[in-house]
């Protein structure tokens, strides 16, 4: 416990699921057409370990990545969000020299992107 009573290290724990955001739900079959479904549960059990940490943003930065970087899953950029997801976003919104290409935290219908190969 911190000096004020409070317990700031304890994981915040959300009884009611946090649904996915709709424009990320209408996005998925379309860019993971075989395994929708599968990506669909993943981003939900994530974003229900702490909605506030893997928020709207985080769950459409994985689902860009996963989608944009050949070679890549969605299990690689879902672990990188886990480990830091600031690194997460530089991968998702930004180019090689720091110049912000996509702002994440805005919806998908908002930015056009198509799955690379």
């Amino acid at each position: 416990m911190s000096e004020n009573g409070s317990n700031e290290s304890v994981p915040i724990v959300h009884l009611r699921p946090q649904p996915l955001p709709a424009d990320v739900a209408e996005r998925i079959p379309r860019l993971f057409p075989k395994q929708a479904d599968a990506v669909a549960r993943q981003l939900s059990q994530l974003r229900n370990e702490d909605s506030r940490l893997f928020g709207d943003r985080i769950i459409r930065c994985i689902v860009f990545c996963a989608s944009h970087y050949p070679g890549t899953n969605i299990d690689q950029w879902i672990e990188q969000a886990r480990n830091d997801y600031r690194d997460l976003i530089v991968a998702a919104e930004y180019d090689r020299d720091d110049n912000q290409l996509r702002d994440f935290n805005r919806s998908f219908r908002d930015e056009d992107f198509q799955r690379h190969s």
